[in-house]
């Protein structure tokens, strides 16, 4: 058994934790003033969208609720999966809405990308990059105050805050998506555009979290296509693309 103090390497864990987390919160800024840049759009939609998907976090304590009530209860880890994915879909998609009905001036797709890039890197600054970018940090400096921590780091591969990371990015360009889609059904009128929106989030997240239990590589093999469709949808609603249709 290791037995860590300040004077010990840390795990080899640390140091691609510290790139990931700084690069999880660093590129979710990049993409958005660039974003801002190339469309001429102003800062409030990136604003709207950072707050609001901390707001929809008001759905945590709920969900540590719900897991401690199932947690011994047979299947309970997919109980807490079906209703951690449900709270997210409903949460998340319902300030999106709330963003395009009440917040949000001008509702197009300039407009509806930059809030996406704000809500999904929030989410990625929140949920990953300030964690692990802190958890890399007191491993590299100071292992021995948390020394459990240390010794289960010491047994994960190196490469997995990069996935993370990876995951990350893809999980911004879903967002887009799904931006687009509760701004189609506010322009539109059709409620069956959230209700997509609603059903793709919910089944994007119970997919990611029932396949965590087999391993990353696994999650992100699941996630990339469907990333790379929301990326795909993006593209092919950009201005440009539907006047020239």
């Amino acid at each position: 058994m290791v037995d860590y103090s300040d004077s010990m390497a840390p795990p080899p864990i640390s140091i691609p934790l510290i790139f990931a987390g700084s690069l999880e919160i660093a590129v979710p800024l990049l993409l958005g003033y660039l974003a801002m840049r190339r469309l001429n759009v102003g800062l409030m939609p990136y604003v709207v969208g950072c707050a609001l998907f901390t707001l929809s976090l008001i759905r945590m304590p709920l969900n540590s609720f719900f897991q401690r009530l199932v947690y011994s209860l047979p299947h309970g880890f997919q109980l807490s999966a079906l209703f951690m994915s449900m709270t997210a879909a409903l949460f998340e998609e319902g300030v999106r809405l709330i963003a395009f009905l009440w917040l949000l001036d001008e509702r197009s797709w300039s407009v509806a990308v930059v809030y996406g890039l704000g809500h999904g890197g929030m989410e990625s600054i929140l949920l990953a990059g300030v964690n692990s970018l802190a958890l890399g940090i007191l491993l590299v400096f100071s292992p021995s105050r948390i020394p459990f921590t240390a010794l289960m780091m010491e047994e994960l591969p190196a490469y997995l805050p990069l996935l993370a990371l990876y995951e990350r990015l893809m999980a911004i360009a879903i967002h887009l998506f799904l931006t687009l889609l509760v701004l189609r059904c506010v322009v539109e009128r059709r409620p069956l555009y959230l209700a997509a929106a609603l059903l793709i989030h919910f089944a994007v997240d119970l997919a990611a979290l029932l396949l965590s239990q087999f391993g990353a590589p696994i999650v992100e093999a699941a996630v990339t296509p469907i990333a790379a469709l929301s990326l795909l949808y993006l593209y092919q609603t950009r201005p440009e693309a539907v006047s020239h249709a």
